[in-house]
């Protein structure tokens, strides 16, 4: 069941997601929806992170970890993980390294594993 507003939002976003041919700029597709085309480094430079972190199968436990007050800030990987060269964008960018458990999990899970633990520490 989505609600009007989150259908709405639902729509743009598929829309953004689709853009064929965004160019070099963005393409604006209704207010506050845009695409533009953006590799990680990018995406990662509009803001400032100071609690940035990685899912990798080599990092420090989650549930060891510490968050700073300010929140923390999640880089997910698809499928395939990151690449190279994305590696070495997240450890030039401080990003440290988490594991979820000891087995890997798809993405849509280790979203939800990602919001229990920030959940237990609230």
């Amino acid at each position: 069941f989505l609600r009007p507003d989150e259908r709405r939002n639902a729509i743009l976003l598929q829309g953004a997601l689709s853009a064929r041919h965004p160019g070099t700029g963005p393409e604006h597709l209704a207010p506050g929806f845009e695409a533009r085309p953006l590799d990680l480094e990018g995406l990662l430079s509009w803001g400032v992170f100071p609690d940035l972190f990685f899912l990798d199968r080599e990092g420090e436990d989650v549930r060891s970890a510490t968050f700073g007050p300010s929140g923390a800030t999640f880089v997910l990987g698809d499928d395939r993980g990151f690449t190279p060269e994305q590696r070495e964008t997240l450890v030039r960018l401080h990003a440290r390294p988490l594991r979820l458990g000891p087995t890997d999990v798809h993405t849509e899970d280790a979203i939800t594993l990602v919001h229990n633990e920030l959940d237990r520490r609230l």
